[in-house]
C-alpha cells in the first residue's frame, strides 16, 4: 500500500529535470558567505545585473564574467556567482538556474573530450532557453573550454592560455544568439493582452575563472558584455571582516581572536589572500580539539590562535 509517507520521500528524493535549484546553489556560498566588505562592488554588479532583467519589458540577454584577482580568490568567484543564481527567482522572476562545471558533465556521464564538452554546453543552452526566463552559471569556464592536451593559464595548443578555438567559438555563438520573441508576442495577440515585463524571455549567463592570467582574459573577455572583477583581502581590516561575516565562524571563532587571526593569516599568506581560503583555514584550525579542560577554556581566543598559526604555517608558507 502507498501511503503519504511513501509520497513525502518520493518528493524528497526525485530531482526535478528543469527549475530552480536554489538548496544546491546556497551550499556554494552557505558556509562562509559573500558579504565581507571587500566583495560589496562585485556583489553590487552582479545584483544589478540581475535586475536589469526584471524591470526589462523586452527579451533580456545578460552575461558577465567573474574574474579573480588571482587563482587565490576563484572559490570568492564561484560563491559569488551562486549567491547570484539564488537572486534570479526574486529580482528577475528567474525559473530555471544551473551551475554547470567540467565535474556535473563528467558525473553525468559525459566525457572530457572537446566534442562532449561542447555538446554539455549546447544541451545547457538548450535547457535554459525553453524556460523562457533562465540563468546558466559556468563555473571555471577556462576548464570548461580548454584545449585537449593544453595547458589552462599557460600557452598551451589552442592559445588563449590554452582554451580550445572550437570550445570558444561555440560558446561564442550561443552568448549572441538573439532570444525567441516571436512565440511571446503572438500569444499576447491572440489572447488580446499587453505583454508584461515578467513575461519576456530572458537568460543570464555567469561564468568564473579558476586559474586567471593575462592570456585567459584576453580570449574569454570579448565573449561577455561585462567583467566583474573578484579582489583579494590585502588589509587586515579586510580580512577581519572576512571572518566576522562568515556564517560558519560565527559560533566557533572567539571575538577576542579575529583581528589577530586576521593580521596573521595575511602574514604568513604573503600579504593577500582570498575570503573563502581565509575563513577555510580558520575554520579548520578553530575546529581543532585543544586539550587543557577548564585552563584551555578560560584562554579559549589564545588558544585558537595557536591553532591558526600552526595551520597558517602548514599551508600558507
Amino acid at each position: 500500500m502507498v501511503t503519504k509517507a511513501d509520497l513525502l520521500a518520493a518528493l524528497s528524493e526525485v530531482r526535478p529535470a528543469r527549475g530552480r535549484r536554489d538548496e544546491a546553489m546556497a551550499r556554494r556560498f552557505e558556509a562562509h558567505g559573500v558579504a565581507s566588505a571587500a566583495l560589496a562592488p562585485a556583489r553590487k554588479q552582479l545584483h544589478t545585473l540581475v535586475a536589469s532583467v526584471a524591470s526589462s519589458s523586452d527579451a533580456a540577454l545578460r552575461h558577465a564574467l567573474l574574474v579573480p584577482e588571482s587563482g587565490r580568490a576563484s572559490a570568492d568567484a564561484s560563491s559569488l556567482a551562486a549567491w547570484a543564481g539564488t537572486l534570479g527567482a526574486p529580482l528577475g522572476g528567474i525559473d530555471y538556474v544551473r551551475m554547470v562545471s567540467l565535474g556535473d558533465i563528467l558525473q553525468n556521464g559525459g566525457g572530457a573530450s572537446e566534442d562532449a564538452r561542447a555538446a554539455a554546453l549546447v544541451e545547457s543552452f538548450v535547457d535554459a532557453r525553453a524556460m523562457r526566463r533562465g540563468m546558466i552559471v559556468l563555473e571555471d569556464v577556462d576548464l570548461l573550454l580548454a584545449a585537449s592536451g593544453g595547458s589552462v593559464g599557460g600557452g598551451g595548443m589552442g592559445g588563449g592560455g590554452g582554451l580550445s578555438p572550437v570550445l570558444i567559438g561555440v560558446l561564442k555563438s550561443l552568448l549572441r544568439e538573439p532570444l525567441d520573441e516571436v512565440t511571446r508576442a503572438a500569444n499576447a495577440a491572440d489572447a488580446d493582452t499587453p505583454l508584461l515585463a515578467t513575461d519576456a524571455p530572458c537568460l543570464v549567463v555567469l561564468a568564473t575563472v579558476s586559474t586567471p592570467s593575462q592570456s585567459t582574459t584576453d580570449a574569454l573577455r570579448p565573449l561577455f558584455r561585462s567583467m566583474v572583477r573578484v579582489p583579494l583581502l590585502k588589509t587586515a581590516e579586510e580580512a577581519a571582516d572576512a571572518l566576522r561575516t562568515s556564517p560558519a565562524l560565527s559560533t566557533i571563532l572567539h571575538p577576542d581572536a579575529v583581528e589577530p587571526a586576521a593580521a596573521l593569516a595575511l602574514e604568513l599568506a604573503s600579504g593577500t589572500v582570498g575570503a573563502t581560503e581565509l575563513c577555510d583555514l580558520v575554520e579548520g584550525a578553530c575546529r581543532l580539539e585543544v586539550a587543557g579542560g577548564e585552563d584551555a577554556a578560560k584562554d579559549a581566543a589564545g588558544a585558537q590562535l595557536a591553532a591558526i598559526r600552526e595551520s597558517c604555517e602548514a599551508q600558507c608558507l
